[in-house]
C-alpha cells in the first residue's frame, strides 16, 4: 500500500534484517570488530565494536615514546613460537636520554609484537636528537646504522633469548627504509632429556648434545702394581673420594704424587685425564672399582710426552686401537703396560698389538727419544688386533710372578742348541722371574718381572742390581741348556731395554757336579780364562802353580754360588811380576775334591 514502514533495512516487507554497529544492513559487527583498548599490542583504530581479541604485552613492556622516527621490520617465514610468545627490536647502543641532553647510550627496546601464527610487521622507534639547538633535547629510540637485534619471549617459560637463527634478506641495521627477515627460527635448541647431564630445561628442540655419565669399571689385580687409566673425566674427582672404599695400599703417578690412605697421604689430589696412575692394592685379593664421569673427548683432549721422563699416560678411547697407529711418526723407544706387553718399534716388537692393541682402562709407560715434549691426541679407535698372544710370563714348566713392572729384553738373535718351542728363561738369584717362547726365526722379547721390593712386598722378582742370567728350557730334554749371553748390560735397572742376542751350549744350566775345564786359549799370552763348574753352593779356591809346584797366584778363594764362573790369568804372580814362558799347573780346590789341568805360556 505504498506504507514503507514494514520494510527492513534490505527493504523486505516485514522482514529482520537491521543494521550493525558498523552500519551494515544485516550485518554482524565484524567488519568494525577489533581490539578497541588503546594500551593492547594489537589495538585496532578503526575498531568500533571490541571483540575480545586485545592482547596484551606482557614481557616487552617497556617500549619508548613515539618519535615520528620509524623503521618497519618484516618478519616472514617463523618456526618455534607459539601465539602469545612475544618478538622484541632491540638496539644493543641506543639512545637511553629522553628529554634532556644527557647523551646515554645501551641496550633499548625499540619495537614489540605478539606472535599470532602469521607474518609479523613490527615497527621500531628511531632516536632524535635536537640537542645542538637552543632548550634542545634527546628523543629515545634505535641509532642509525646500529644491528637489529631481536629477542623472544617464550610466553609458556616465562623465558627471554636472543635469536641467533635468522636470515635478514636486507642489510640488518637501523636506518634502512625496512628491512625483511625472510625466516626466523625461535626454537632453543638444546638437550632436552631431563636425564642427561646437559639438560635444558628451556629448550624446545633438542639438538642431538645429550651428554650422560659414563661408569667405567677399574678391575685392580691383588697381586700386582696395576697400571691403569680412565676414558671419563670423574665427577668425584680427588682420588681418596674415589677409592675411599677400596683396600688400596697406594697410588702414585709419574709426577712423584702420592695416595697413600694407610698413612694418611694424598699429594695427588685430583685425578688428572690423560694421566695413567699405579695402584697397589691391599690383601692380595683382585677388587673392581666403578668411577662415573663425564665423558672425555679424546681428540680435544692433547697429552704431552715429556723427554727424560717415564710418562705414564692414559689410553682416553672407550674401545681397542693398534699402539701403531697412536704412535706412528712419533720419536718412541717404547711403549708398556703392565702385563709386559710391549711396543719398541726400533727393534720390530710390538706384543701390544699382537695382544689385542692399546686397552681401555689402561696406563701405558711411554719413553721417548730427543729433548722436546711432544704432544698428540688419540684418533679414531680402529678395534685394535685379534689376540694371538698367550698371557707374558705363561708357561707349562714355570711359575712366573707377574708384578706389574717388567723389564723388556730383545734377543736379536738365539743360535745353538735350541729348536721351535723351546724357551728362553731370565733369572736373577737363581729365581726364575721371566719366560718367553724363543722365535728361532727373529727376535724374542724375554719379559722379566720386578720384585715390588720398594713397596714393602717381599714378592718374587728381579731387584734393581741384579745380574741376568739367561737360560735356555729344551722341551725335548726337558732340561734347562745353558746361555752365553751378549747383552748391552749385565744386570737389572741399568737400562730401559737390554738387547743383545745369546747362544745356548749343549750342556746343563746348572751343573750336577764339580768341574774344571781347559783353559783358553792354550797356548797362551799374556791372558787365558778358566772355566768352573760349580754343583752347590761352596767355596772353591783356584790356585796357579809353577812346574815345580811353587804357588804363582791365587784366582779364586771365596765362597760362589751354584752354576758356571770364568777367572782370567794375566800371566803375572801374585806380586804383580810377569811370569816366565813354560808350563804351569791350575788347581781347583773344594771341600769334596781337587782337580788340577796343566797350561803353556808362550813367549
Amino acid at each position: 500500500d505504498g506504507n514503507n514502514e514494514d520494510q527492513d533495512c534490505n527493504g523486505d516487507c516485514f522482514g529482520d534484517a537491521v543494521v550493525d554497529d558498523c552500519g551494515e544492513c544485516g550485518g554482524d559487527n565484524s567488519s568494525c570488530s577489533g581490539c578497541t583498548d588503546p594500551e593492547a599490542a594489537n589495538y585496532d583504530e578503526d575498531a568500533i565494536v571490541d571483540d575480545g581479541s586485545c592482547v596484551y604485552f606482557q614481557n616487552f613492556t617497556d617500549l619508548p615514546q613515539q618519535t615520528g622516527v620509524n623503521q618497519l621490520v618484516i618478519l616472514e617465514n617463523i618456526i618455534g613460537l607459539e601465539p602469545g610468545d612475544e618478538i622484541g627490536l632491540f638496539d644493543v647502543n641506543g639512545l637511553l636520554s629522553a628529554g634532556d641532553c644527557t647523551d646515554e647510550y645501551g641496550n633499548l627496546l625499540v619495537g614489540a609484537g605478539i606472535y599470532d601464527g602469521n607474518q609479523m610487521n613490527i615497527v621500531g622507534v628511531g632516536s632524535l636528537d635536537f640537542c645542538d639547538f637552543p632548550d634542545g633535547y634527546q628523543l629515545s629510540g634505535w641509532v642509525e646504522d646500529n644491528p637489529i637485534i631481536i629477542k623472544i619471549w617464550d610466553a609458556s617459560q616465562d623465558y627471554e633469548y636472543t635469536a641467533t637463527q635468522l636470515i635478514f634478506e636486507t642489510e640488518g641495521v637501523w636506518g634502512e627504509l625496512y628491512s625483511i627477515v625472510s625466516d626466523l627460527d625461535a626454537n632453543i635448541y638444546g638437550c632436552t632429556d631431563p636425564e642427561a647431564l646437559n639438560y635444558d630445561e628451556y629448550a624446545t628442540s633438542d639438538d642431538g648434545s645429550c651428554i650422560y655419565t659414563v661408569t667405567q669399571n677399574l678391575a685392580l689385580d691383588g697381586v700386582i702394581l696395576n697400571n691403569v687409566s680412565l676414558y671419563n673425566d670423574p665427577l668425584e674427582s680427588n682420588v681418596e673420594d674415589m677409592f675411599g672404599d677400596a683396600n688400596i695400599v697406594l697410588i702414585t703417578n709419574d709426577d712423584g704424587e702420592y695416595y697413600i690412605p694407610g698413612s694418611d697421604v694424598n699429594t695427588i689430589g685430583d685425578w688428572e685425564v690423560g694421566k695413567g696412575y699405579q695402584i697397589l692394592v691391599g690383601g692380595f685379593n683382585d677388587i673392581e672399582v666403578s668411577v662415573e664421569g663425564y665423558p672425555i673427548d679424546a681428540s680435544q683432549n692433547p697429552i704431552e710426552l715429556q723427554p727424560f721422563l717415564l710418562n705414564n699416560i692414559a689410553y682416553l678411547l672407550d674401545e681397542a686401537t693398534t699402539i701403531e697407529s697412536v704412535f706412528n711418526g712419533l720419536p718412541i723407544v717404547f711403549a708398556s703396560d703392565d702385563e709386559g706387553h710391549y711396543y719398541i718399534p726400533g727393534n720390530n716388537v710390538n706384543t701390544i698389538d699382537q695382544s689385542g692393541g692399546m686397552q681401555p682402562g689402561k696406563g701405558y709407560q711411554v719413553l721417548i727419544s730427543g729433548t722436546e715434549s711432544i704432544d698428540f691426541v688419540y684418533g679414531e679407535p680402529d678395534g685394535g688386533l685379534g689376540r694371538d698372544l698367550p698371557v707374558v710370563g705363561a708357561s707349562d714348566n714355570y711359575e712366573i710372578t707377574r708384578t706389574g713392572v717388567s723389564h723388556p729384553m730383545v734377543i736379536e738373535q738365539v743360535t745353538g742348541a735350541v729348536s721351535q718351542g723351546d724357551e728362553l728363561v731370565a733369572y736373577a738369584n737363581g729365581i726364575a722371574v721371566g719366560v718367553a717362547p724363543v722365535n728361532v726365526e727373529g727376535s724374542t722379547l724375554l719379559v722379566s718381572w720386578k720384585s715390588l721390593y720398594e713397596y714393602g712386598l717381599d714378592t718374587d722378582g728381579y731387584h734393581d742390581g741384579d745380574g741376568i742370567e739367561i737360560r735356555l728350557f729344551s722341551q725335548e730334554l726337558g732340561q734347562e741348556l745353558r746361555v752365553i749371553a751378549n747383552l748391552n748390560v749385565d744386570t737389572y735397572g741399568e737400562t730401559p731395554i737390554s738387547i743383545g742376542s745369546v747362544h745356548v751350549l749343549n750342556e746343563l744350566a746348572v751343573p750336577v757336579e764339580f768341574s774344571l775345564e781347559q783353559n783358553y786359549p792354550n797356548p797362551f799370552n799374556p791372558t787365558t780364562t778358566i772355566d768352573v763348574s760349580v754343583s752347590t753352593d761352596s767355596h772353591i779356591l783356584l790356585n796357579i802353580y809353577d812346574i815345580n809346584g811353587r804357588l804363582v797366584s791365587t784366582l779364586a778363594d771365596n765362597n760362589y754360588d751354584t752354576g758356571y764362573h770364568s777367572f782370567i790369568w794375566n800371566g803375572l804372580d801374585q806380586y804383580g811380576n810377569k811370569m816366565s814362558a813354560g808350563i804351569y799347573f791350575y788347581s781347583l780346590h773344594t771341600k769334596e775334591m781337587t782337580l788340577t789341568k796343566k797350561m803353556i805360556l808362550m813367549k
